[in-house]
């Protein structure tokens, strides 16, 4: 059944594909291309480092002074370059239990997976609200269905703060822990264990001090901050220039749509969303398709310095082994 779905979506991913190479140009998407200079391309790289790979690991670093998890660092940082590369390449449910995986070696299996449910939910919590206040300061310059947008990232909003709730507030992790008990009848035994012990993991979320809540989400208005000053360095080798207020919403509601399990890797969608968006300003569908495609390509980038990584360290435990046999 994984397999099917996997096939559905690349099919899915490819048709997206097509679509928008059907839109334009041909010729002027490739000027669009070239006309991107090495220098901003590096420059965007290392800012999209820092936004997508360090601080979403010192975001989870700082999560674990819970003290259920022991995981470096710089083992997170590791972790946050690799699984870029393995999101791109494999389905959402494999690059989702390969992270599992690496957390669990931290801790246990339930501390791991309310790990990732926080990581997910605060980034979401973030870049659905930023889009909603920030669309919604734009309004008035935007054709009519800008308001089904914004309708559309007020609606993630409200369920990222719901789904953050019982890890900062006790009453509402209570709540849910009374409403598994009184479904306990009707689920099965190994559902409702496996839901009383990943809830117990999510109090645990309950330890974290001020400081330490303050520092999250100072971690998480940092990458949503690098993720627009990526941008903004990028379309300075582009050929064309919008507002950076609209700029900040189009990334944030772009990083919300390539969330929706439709594609791999969310390729076809982001494609999609900044040739529909941007052209809300006049951008035409060659600069925007280009741009989303050397986003892409950095992070293909990004991802293949993680997976080198994981060959290399992956040699170095087979030589060992064999060296001490």
């Amino acid at each position: 059944m994984g397999t099917v779905r996997f096939l559905v979506r690349a099919i899915i991913t490819v048709a997206i594909l097509i679509g928008c190479l059907y839109l334009v140009d041909i010729d002027k998407l490739g000027s669009a291309l070239t006309m991107a200079e090495p220098r901003y391309l590096f420059i965007t790289f290392l800012i999209t480092v820092l936004g997508t790979i360090i601080v979403p690991a010192l975001l989870t670093w700082n999560a674990l002074h819970v003290e259920r998890l022991t995981l470096s660092l710089g083992r997170l940082v590791m972790i946050n370059f690799a699984m870029r590369f393995y999101t791109l390449v494999l389905p959402r449910p494999v690059s989702l239990a390969m992270r599992w995986v690496r957390y669990k070696k931290g801790g246990t299996g339930y501390d791991a997976l309310a790990l990732m449910v926080f990581e997910r939910v605060v980034q979401i919590l973030v870049y659905s609200f930023s889009a909603t206040l920030l669309l919604g300061l734009s309004m008035q310059s935007l054709p009519d269905y800008g308001t089904y947008v914004w309708v559309a990232t007020a609606s993630i909003f409200l369920v990222a703060l719901l789904g953050i709730a019982p890890f900062f507030w006790p009453l509402a992790n209570r709540l849910l822990v009374w409403l598994v008990a009184r479904s306990q009848a009707i689920m099965p035994q190994f559902m409702y264990r496996g839901l009383v012990k990943l809830l117990d993991a999510v109090a645990v979320f309950h330890k974290l001090t001020p400081m330490r809540i303050f520092f999250a989400v100072t971690c998480s208005l940092a990458g949503y901050g690098l993720l627009i000053g990526a941008s903004w360095v990028l379309m300075q080798t582009m050929n064309f220039s919008i507002p950076l207020l609209a700029l900040a919403w189009i990334r944030s509601t772009v990083f919300l749509m390539v969330q929706i399990p439709l594609t791999v890797g969310g390729i076809g969608i982001r494609e999609a969303g900044f040739i529909g968006l941007l052209g809300m300003y006049g951008v035409s569908e060659h600069d925007a398709l280009a741009f989303s495609l050397l986003f892409l390509f950095i992070h293909i980038i990004i991802g293949l310095i993680g997976v080198g990584y994981d060959g290399l360290r992956w040699l170095f435990n087979e030589f060992e082994e064999v060296t001490s046999e």
